[in-house]
């Protein structure tokens, strides 16, 4: 029995066709494929990557809240035209992250300071709490999304916040990003009080 959405040769079918075809829409075009049904061996490989993207979910819904770091990994996606939304490129970054650190913090907010400063909260990815990650971080910042020529290393303040230079005049906006090996923040944007 056919399934679909929109007539065959319509200009959007999609659905199956007595499970023998797919109608699919992808990058703007309608595409065709035999139906399928996947193979799921579950090994432990696979078993242990789902786990990771089970956490990096979890991480993600608990911890980035703050829609100008939502629009901050966007704004890195389509930047640099990558074939992920924002939304992917932070769950891979998670990931690659907890490869390489054990207990990592990323951007969670930051907000514009009288002084021409951001303060970036940083929290621990992990536990949740402030940030307390040792050593420096790059923070990358400039006028331009792609273009961000100015570079300082910086750590995590007591309180869990890093605390940018004096990034440009008042008024301007400016776009930053911070990272130590992996990304741990899109490119975001600040309007410099």
């Amino acid at each position: 029995m056919a399934i679909l959405t929109g007539p065959v040769l319509s200009f959007n079918p999609s659905g199956t066709v007595d499970k023998s075809i797919v109608f699919y829409p992808f990058r703007g075009r309608t595409c065709v494929r035999s139906y399928i049904i996947p193979p799921d061996p579950k090994t432990p490989r696979q078993m242990e990557q789902r786990s990771k993207i089970r956490q990096a979910v979890d991480i993600w819904h608990s911890l980035f809240q703050d829609k100008a770091i939502h629009d901050g990994w966007q704004c890195h996606a389509d930047t640099f035209s990558l074939q992920q939304s924002g939304y992917n490129l932070t769950l891979s970054n998670i990931i690659r992250t907890l490869r390489a650190h054990p207990d990592p913090s990323f951007a969670i907010s930051a907000v514009s300071l009288p002084s021409r400063r951001v303060s970036i909260s940083m929290r621990n990815i992990i536990s949740g709490l402030a940030g307390d990650e040792a050593g420096n971080f790059t923070l990358h910042w400039g006028y331009e999304a792609g273009v961000m020529p100015n570079v300082s290393d910086l750590s995590i303040l007591p309180d869990g916040t890093i605390l940018s230079p004096v990034l440009g005049d008042p008024g301007r906006i400016v776009y930053w990003q911070l990272s130590r090996v992996t990304l741990r923040s899109g490119i975001t944007q600040a309007l410099l009080a």
